[in-house]
């Protein structure tokens, strides 16, 4: 039977997925975003139904996260949103999203492609699974207006001295941000980063390069 982790905010409309899919698919239901991903991380999912507009963390970011971290980007992300806009739609595609569809969704549609993507899972040759040194870090700061921000993303580009992320929340130059590594086991805090570099791009995203001004744990590096 597929897995299907289902990742949404309000109760009504987990209960109104639930329903939905019937008893054809094993759901599993979090609002937590950290949850989410310790399912991820330890393989508990086959396919993700992700609700876009979560309000503890960016559903962009956690989209962007799913699809490009090495252990999780092979499970098939499908994404709900409210307002079925046309560069919502793009950039959740460019971030790697299988499909996008309005919420609540087309459960005939919706079913069919939960459907064929299980089957895929279940017929994937393990070689296809490759192992990189991508992390998934939690970033704890205040935006360039003074709100606090928590926000997970995942990267690659890692150094000694620092790593280059995408943020989703407007950091502003030179602030300082707590850096935490999320992994299977749980999460441990890194220490204090600055914002050396941000840049939007035209991208609905920054691009930040941040360098550590302090480490309280080891680094991966």
């Amino acid at each position: 039977m597929t897995r299907v982790m289902v990742i949404e905010g309000d109760a009504g409309m987990r209960k109104l997925i639930r329903e939905g899919l019937g008893s054809e698919f094993e759901i599993i239901e979090t609002e937590d975003p950290a949850e989410a991903l310790g399912f991820a991380l330890k393989s508990a999912t086959d396919c993700i139904l992700l609700d876009l507009s979560l309000q503890s963390f960016s559903g962009l970011e956690l989209c962007q996260t799913l699809c490009s971290v090495s252990y999780t980007k092979t499970i098939p992300v499908f994404v709900m949103v409210s307002d079925l806009a046309l560069n919502s739609r793009e950039s959740c595609l460019d971030l790697g999203a299988r499909e996008v569809f309005r919420r609540p969704p087309d459960f005939p549609k919706l079913k069919a492609v939960l459907r064929a993507a299980g089957e895929k899972q279940e017929t994937k040759p393990l070689e296809e699974v490759q192992v990189q040194l991508k992390v998934i870090l939690k970033l704890m700061g205040k935006t360039d207006t003074g709100k606090a921000f928590e926000l997970l993303t995942a990267t690659d580009q890692v150094s000694m001295n620092g790593f280059q992320c995408r943020c989703t929340v407007p950091v502003q130059m030179d602030s300082i941000v707590d850096v935490i590594h999320v992994h299977s086991e749980g999460e441990r805090r890194v220490g204090r980063a600055r914002v050396m570099t941000a840049e939007w791009g035209g991208m609905p995203w920054q691009t930040c390069r941040f360098q550590f001004t302090e480490k309280s744990s080891p680094w991966i590096i």
